[in-house]
């Protein structure tokens, strides 16, 4: 979109520590929308992500994702 990056992801799981597959998510609960334009796009939230990226140990990512998450 206008040469912005867009990943789409379908039944979302991450890896666990010991190697297994959690359940997927229910994105409903963590699901926001962006205006872009007049469009309307799901996408998940920066809290979520951020806590998802430190359940897989990307500390860094989370951080900076933190700085811009709503409460």
């Amino acid at each position: 979109m206008n040469e912005i990056r867009v990943e789409l992801i379908g039944a979302l799981q991450k890896r666990q520590s010991d190697g297994t597959w959690e359940q997927p998510v229910d994105i409903t609960a963590h699901r926001v929308f962006v205006e872009f334009g007049n469009v309307s796009i799901p996408a998940l939230s920066l809290q979520y992500e951020a806590t998802a990226y430190e359940q897989m140990g990307r500390s860094d990512r989370a951080a900076l994702l933190e700085k811009y998450a709503d409460d």
